[in-house]
């Protein structure tokens, strides 16, 4: 084989390929959706499901307790004992 050949063998390959690249891109929506890196947003009334039972996903989330006051009081109270510790050592 020549080496006219070869090159007419890959204008024709070539070719084939830009057809079939103008089918696809004619299918597709104009403008594809851009994805955000990282792990996709949850969905909108998501639940923490664990398992594929549907009656797992009726199920809604359960609510966070608060900190009573007290107990931020006595959190913050030990952390300053703990900065004036840290501050007598130095």
């Amino acid at each position: 084989m020549n080496t006219n050949d070869i090159i007419l063998a890959i204008d024709a390959e070539i070719s084939r390929l830009q057809q079939a690249k103008a089918l696809l891109t004619q299918t597709s929506s104009p403008t594809p959706a851009k994805r955000k890196p990282g792990r996709p947003a949850a969905a909108s009334g998501s639940s923490k499901a664990t398992s594929f039972n549907p009656a797992d996903f009726d199920a809604k989330a359960t609510k966070r307790r608060g900190m009573s006051a007290a107990g931020r009081a006595r959190i913050a109270a030990a952390q300053k004992a703990r900065w004036a510790r840290s501050k007598a050592a130095k």
